[in-house]
């Protein structure tokens, strides 16, 4: 049998460090899969509901919708020449740029709304046009530009596509630029900010797409930002009686172009204008993270989107995202915890401490989400924290459980079902390297027997019957039997587990034994005397032998000392216990000097302080009057 391997504090800390790298590596692997990463964005929805509408509605952006309450005379298209009348309403109420968000790609059967339009393009000069992105037949992104009719007469364009199942996933994030045919192609809201902060868009589109934009925001090479909603849908706003924190203001078609300029003035001067469809049967209808029950689950419009997405390029405190090393630091963190949770302690600690962890991080993610719009990841580290469980409770079983059947096979001949229970709970006291302890020894010598007289077969029964009955009054009182012989018995006390009051386990073990053979003996069980020797002292503990052939031994003085004291009784039926233990237990033991020499000086046992003498009667088992001293 291989030596048992020691659970010290550093091997499990290492054990469970060694499996947190695992768990952290296979989640990252995990991660670079679709599931995960839309898993991952899915929290940021509950983090957004958590956080609720925040802040006042942002000075710099303004929206404003085409509805059904402008009761035009048609909606598909949206008259060019009711367009025109609210992009004239808006360049004489001094809106710094203005974002249309309708796709001027073809001419409308009203030529003259078409003219209309383009001389109100003209005329205000401050006007974004909105292209799109769709693959072309060998599936390459290609940008549609608006018809050059309008285009021409506009500042510049952007496109306007969200690249989301507008009925299922939420628009969650937004993009400044996308690679199209090699090149830089600026997003309506890309194009917008690049305006505002003095950008030259063109510089931009003759950039390579493989060389990125430093002045550009955005992360990572592809210019993506998560989009920072600071309210539910303005249709949401619409119904309420009263203010509510968050949202863009909106506004009306119809309204704007019946408003005076010193009114149109004061909603719109000097601010970026978004200008879009609100129909209720638009196409461009998207869910946002604020998608809730108590939002009437309404989704928001395209243009208002782009109005969120343009909020959060402007804004000074933009979400971050967490960092490499953060993000290692919680994952690797979180998977070592509960990797130390499954290697120290029990199996049935290991999920509920896991998911105290988890709900730790979560906790710790939605706050840093309202407090310092920082975005912690979630579902890595959860992942990360089941996996480390989960192999940290394979390594138990492959580890622990096979030391353990080991101790259990090395153990289980040595103490009862009891102290079995209490060395697998342990694992310091697994060691059988040797070690150096001091306990008490208590050796038992039998009466010689004549083998001739009976069987093999009544011999072998005599010695299991003996050895039955003996052994149990060892384990009762805490000791363990380290050594079977034919005319002896060897236990030993304060091992494998540590007991501070072995001294007198030792004495009341073999006041109990002797009680035990002279009642074995009364019912024909045995003859002759039993001889008993104890010894108090520091021994030596381990296993002897090589390869599988291994014993548990105790060596040492005490155990020589204690056979001899038992050996060299003539009559028997005495217990001799050492000066040494003795003074141990002087207190609670009645007894006779046996030698006053100083070296080799034993004292008889005759029992227990105030109680009846050793031998004064043999009672049965468990006596009831016994329980009350008499």
């Amino acid at each position: 049998m291989a030596r048992l391997a020691l659970h010290s504090k550093l091997t499990s800390l290492a054990s469970a460090l060694v499996i947190a790298y695992a768990a952290s590596l296979i989640t990252y692997l995990l991660s670079l899969l679709g599931p995960m990463h839309n898993a991952e964005q899915g929290t940021l929805d509950w983090r957004f509901l958590f956080r609720g509408p925040v802040g006042e509605k942002p000075w710099e952006i303004a929206l404003v919708t085409v509805d059904e309450e402008a009761e035009l005379p048609y909606w598909a298209p949206v008259p060019r020449a009711h367009l025109a009348e609210v992009v004239r309403a808006l360049s004489r109420s001094g809106a710094q740029l203005i974002g249309l968000d309708f796709h001027l790609d073809k001419h409308s059967f009203d030529a003259r709304g078409d003219s209309l339009l383009r001389a109100a393009i003209q005329q205000a000069g401050n006007v974004v046009l909105a292209s799109y992105l769709d693959a072309d037949e060998q599936g390459e992104m290609v940008e549609i530009p608006p018809l050059p009719f309008f285009a021409d007469v506009a500042l510049d364009y952007g496109y306007a596509t969200f690249f989301t199942d507008n009925s299922q996933e939420s628009v969650r994030e937004g993009k400044v630029a996308s690679g199209v045919e090699g090149r830089h192609a600026l997003s309506l809201g890309g194009c917008l900010y690049a305006h505002i902060t003095g950008m030259s868009t063109g510089e931009i589109r003759q950039l390579p797409w493989s060389k990125r934009h430093q002045e550009l925001p955005g992360w990572e090479h592809d210019y993506r930002q998560v989009i920072d909603y600071n309210g539910p849908p303005f249709q949401f706003y619409r119904r309420l009686d009263g203010e509510m924190l968050g949202g863009i203001a909106a506004f009306h078609s119809h309204q704007v172009v019946g408003l005076p300029v010193e009114l149109g003035r004061r909603f719109f001067a000097d601010r970026i204008v978004l200008l879009g469809s609100g129909l209720k049967d638009a196409p461009d209808l998207y869910r946002t993270p604020f998608f809730a029950e108590k939002y009437d689950f309404l989704r928001a419009f395209g243009v208002e989107i782009h109005a969120h997405f343009l909020h959060t390029l402007l804004s000074a405190d933009k979400l971050s995202q967490a960092g490499f090393f953060l993000t290692g630091f919680l994952v690797l963190g979180a998977a070592f915890l509960a990797a130390l949770v499954a290697v120290r302690l029990k199996p049935y600690w290991t999920f509920p401490l896991a998911l105290v962890i988890t709900g730790l991080v979560w906790a710790l993610g939605f706050y840093l989400f309202q407090s310092r719009y920082l975005m912690l990841p979630l579902i890595t580290p959860t992942v990360a924290t089941c996996l480390a469980c989960l192999l940290g409770l394979i390594y138990v079983g492959s580890t622990d459980g096979r030391q353990k059947n080991e101790v259990r096979d090395r153990f289980a001949p040595m103490v009862d079902k009891g102290q079995l229970q209490q060395i697998l709970q342990q694992p310091e006291t697994w060691s059988t390297d040797g070690e150096e302890r001091i306990v008490s020894v208590l050796w038992v010598q039998m009466p010689e027997r004549d083998y001739h007289a009976s069987s093999a077969r009544e011999t072998v029964a005599f010695f299991q019957e003996a050895w039955e009955k003996l052994s149990a009054q060892i384990f009762k009182n805490g000791g363990a039997v380290f050594r079977y012989e034919e005319d002896g018995l060897g236990a030993v006390f304060g091992a494998p587990l540590g007991e501070k009051n072995h001294p007198l386990q030792a004495v009341l073990a073999a006041i109990d034994l002797a009680e035990a053979w002279q009642r074995f003996a009364k019912e024909g069980g045995g003859e002759g005397k039993l001889k008993l020797g104890g010894d108090t002292g520091r021994v030596f503990l381990g296993e002897l032998g090589r390869g599988e052939r291994l014993a548990y031994r105790v060596l040492g003085r005490p155990v020589g000392r204690a056979r001899s004291l038992a050996q060299e009784q003539e009559v028997g039926e005495e217990i001799r216990i050492s000066r040494e233990l003795w003074q141990q237990v002087e207190e609670q033991i009645e007894v006779e000097i046996g030698s006053r020499d100083l070296e080799s000086g034993w004292y008889r046992v005759t029992g227990k302080s105030a109680s009846p003498p050793l031998g004064a009667a043999v009672l049965p088992d468990n006596p009831f009057w016994k329980y009350l001293g008499l």
